[in-house]
């Protein structure tokens, strides 16, 4: 078998690896606990919605907690028992965080639900078999804690090389190194499925030198599998994701892309695993391997457990001198961080357990100045100017930091553990990171604001545009009434016609005299939209013209008929035109006299004593329609005294 090429990794250390101590004995399981505190955001994305009540009972694999969104995983109950909280609880955390948890007393029977695998993977879909790896819940359990059923979702993105990571380089974790050693056939299994997903061109196991038997046992297990196993050298931090992507494939994967976007994909050997649990078997991610070490525990080792299990838990069934103990820190040296109390739960990404003395990891030494040596830039594995950030962060210059690609850095500390002066560079750089996040929320939120405003101003004046438009499509609109074709109008019909016609010529009239007197109003105080006002005053004016002269013109028509028509036309002039609410009033009650005249007329008709009356039509009808007119007016000053001043 041909040698595979290696690629050189730019920066790097090598600190001690102290890996030799958890590796004496084989992967032991825990004694259940009394309770586990499950929590519902054990990964990258959205948190599980918790799905049980307090009080019910599970089942061991039962799911507990789910949610709709892609970037999500959901959580399943790690044992049988019975709800007891669902609530905040503090949580592992660089911080003292706090996020939801379920709690579960333990029944100690371990009762499974029902589940079934499928060994026959290869008879299923793709879209099957991410369907069921995301209902187990399987996430990155190399630190990261994406969802793995988003990732294999590649939309299409034609994936050449697939890379399981087994370099494991941070001192103290082993976990990858003793599942290669006991479960090699099962993880090659769990590989094949994800290479049936992915269908790649080529499949790389990178493994570091310093892992023999892990190497021995993985190379046994892919003979004629198409799967390659390839040694690197050992080397800080080799096991990063677009680290070992280098050294296997000579790629450099730009910082703004996606790995897929490059044709690679990179899973953890512990992913693996969990995969080939799911398929084969049915079980959903409910425990791992965890790596408990450190000079004060007496039975340090790699133990298989449950997810939520308290963490004092697990380090008292390792032997835990509380005298010795110095720190406890979860992860390794170089990225992990100090934990502050024993009563956080075990979650999916909990890789190391390590319980120092003093000794083993005194207090750092005092912060000092810079020195400019240039350490930090020659170890840097991502080529960043560590010592420009360091000012940058310092001073709170965070556009320059920004600039200098500080997100880019992968927080591996290799600049921190070789820093003469002893500065905290990590710390440094994940509070400038937090800080530029801040700001960018809100300038999201002030930019997200901006635009409601905006969007805001541009709908009220649409609205007042429309306004507008449709006040001058009602002064060009012609009413058309039809005209009056009865030729048997009586000579009372005409007289009311008459009275009609001047009630509708003194509204017109009125209408633009109030109009004229708005348009000086409005000129006085330079209004806007002082164009439009003197449109409409001009068309109101030439409106209450035409009413009069059809009134003169019915008052010499000697037909009724005409009278009629003429009176209509007046009406339609007299409609056209934008009326306000005092307008409207003034308009009705003018209407109102002029139906009780009509029936006046009527009554005189029935009773045979309208001869008087007709007698002389060209003096009671405009009598009353002065009558009309007046009460118009009288209504207006009245119920609207402020209308002469509009």
């Amino acid at each position: 078998m041909t040698k595979h090429r290696v690629w050189h990794l730019r920066g790097g250390i090598y600190p001690p690896e102290n890996k030799a101590q958890s590796l004496q004995q084989p992967i032991r399981s825990m004694p259940l606990p009394a309770q586990l505190i499950v929590p519902l955001q054990q990964y990258i994305g959205s948190p599980a919605i918790p799905c049980v009540s307090i009080g019910q009972y599970v089942f061991k694999g039962q799911l507990i907690a789910n949610s709709p969104q892609a970037i999500s995983a959901p959580v399943h109950a790690p044992s049988s028992g019975i709800i007891t909280q669902i609530g905040q609880h503090p949580v592992i955390h660089p911080s003292p965080l706090e996020q939801p948890c379920i709690t579960i007393d333990l029944d100690g029977k371990d009762t499974w639900i029902a589940h079934q695998g499928s060994p026959d993977y290869a008879g299923q879909s793709q879209d099957d078999l991410l369907l069921r790896i995301r209902a187990a819940g399987i996430i990155g359990l190399g630190g990261a804690g994406f969802p793995t059923a988003a990732k294999l979702h590649t939309s299409g993105q034609k994936i050449k090389t697939l890379i399981i990571n087994g370099a494991e380089c941070e001192p103290y974790i082993t976990t990858d190194d003793i599942l290669m050693r006991e479960r090699a056939a099962d993880i090659v299994t769990g590989i094949q499925v994800i290479a049936h997903i992915l269908q790649p061109e080529e499949i790389f196991i990178g493994i570091e030198d310093n892992k023999t038997a892990a190497i021995t046992q993985m190379e046994q297990a892919t003979l004629d599998t198409g799967i390659e196993v390839v040694v690197i050298p050992t080397q800080y931090p080799s096991g990063g994701e677009r680290q070992l992507i280098k050294i296997l494939t000579g790629k450099e994967v730009p910082a703004d892309n996606l790995i897929a976007q490059s044709g690679v994909i990179v899973q953890n050997i512990g992913t693996a695993y969990s995969i080939f649990e799911a398929i084969v078997h049915g079980k959903p991610l409910i425990s791992r391997v965890t790596t408990l070490s450190g000079q004060a525990l007496g039975t340090p080792g790699n133990v298989e457990a449950l997810i939520g299990t308290p963490i004092k838990h697990l380090l008292h069934h390792a032997g835990l001198d509380t005298q010795q103990v110095f720190r406890i820190i979860v992860g390794g040296p170089m990225m992990g961080f100090s934990l502050i109390s024993t009563e956080l739960p075990l979650s999916k990404t909990t890789n190391c357990l390590i319980a120092a003395t003093r000794d083993e990891m005194p207090p750092p030494p005092p912060e000092q100045d810079c020195i400019r040596c240039g350490l930090c830039a020659d170890v840097c594995p991502v080529t960043l100017l560590p010592q420009q950030l360091y000012f940058f962060s310092k001073s709170q210059e965070l556009d320059k930091a920004e600039q200098h690609n500080i997100f880019d850095c992968i927080e591996c500390g290799a600049c921190a553990y070789v820093c003469p002066s002893h500065i905290p560079l990590v710390q440094y750089y994940r509070h400038t990171k937090g800080s530029i996040e801040i700001q960018n929320n809100k300038e999201n939120k002030s930019g997200h604001a901006r635009r409601r405003f905006e969007n805001r101003n541009a709908r009220l004046q649409q609205e007042e545009n429309d306004k507008i438009a449709k006040r001058q499509a009602r002064i060009n609109t012609v009413t058309v009434i039809a005209p009056v074709t009865n030729q048997t109008l009586s000579a009372e019909n005409n007289a009311m016609e008459i009275a009609r016609l001047k009630t509708a010529a003194a509204t017109s009239a009125k209408l633009a005299v109030d109009a004229k007197k708005a348009l000086i109003q409005a000129e006085r105080k330079q209004a806007q939209n002082l164009d439009s006002l003197r449109e409409q005053v001009e068309t109101l004016q030439k409106n209450a013209e035409q009413a009069r002269q059809q009134l003169l013109k019915a008052q010499e028509t000697e037909t009724p008929s005409e009278a009629a028509a003429a009176s209509h036309s007046a009406n339609t002039a007299t409609l056209a035109a934008p009326q306000t609410s005092a307008d409207k009033i003034a308009a009705a009650l003018a209407r109102n006299e002029a139906r009780k005249i009509q029936q006046e007329r009527a009554r005189a008709v029935t009773s045979n004593s309208t001869e008087s009356t007709l007698a002389h039509p060209d003096l009671t009808a405009p009598n009353t329609a002065e009558k009309a007119s007046s009460t118009t007016e009288k209504t207006q000053n009245t119920r609207h005294p402020s209308h002469k001043d509009s």
